[in-house]
Parts: structure tokens; sequence; C-alpha cells
């Protein structure tokens, strides 16, 4: 699945959502009330590149929405299953 992850902070915690690229596909919500050292964890597992983590973590502190590319199996999409609050 290829598509385009969009994270927003609410208060002290993220919510990640997953658009697919593909215009017959389907868009998920990820994750919801994650804590920043969570989103961390999560964004490492996923393969993103460190970069990208620190350029949403800058945006995110500023009250921006982070936009940031991702490619990864629907196996690998199922398989993360939402980690529980204060992972």
């Amino acid at each position: 699945m290829e598509g385009t992850l969009s994270i927003v902070r609410y208060g002290n915690t993220y919510q990640v959502r997953c658009a697919s690229n593909n215009p017959h596909g389907m868009d998920h919500q990820l994750y919801t009330d994650l804590s920043q050292d969570t989103l961390h964890k999560v964004l490492h597992q996923w393969g993103m590149d460190p970069w990208y983590i620190t350029q949403a973590m800058v945006e995110l502190r500023k009250g921006g929405c982070a936009v940031l590319p991702m490619v990864f199996s629907e196996a690998q999409a199922q398989a993360w299953s939402p980690p529980t609050r204060g992972s």
C-alpha cells in the first residue's frame, strides 16, 4: 500500500491516518491517542527515515499537521495493532 501519512496533534496526544494513493483504495485511521514517545517508536517501526521523523516532530510542535510519504504492505498494516496508552 502506497500512501500519505498525516499526523495531527490533539492536546498531548497524536492521531495518525493513512490516505491511499490509489483512488480506489481505502483510507485508514491507524492510531489515535498516541504519546509523543509512542509516535516516534511507531514511525521508526515502520522504517520511516529519521530525517522525516525529525521534520514531522518539528511541525507538530508548532501546531501544524505533518504529512509524510509511506509505503507498506497491507499485511504490515494489518499486523500492527494500536499500542496501548502510555506505551
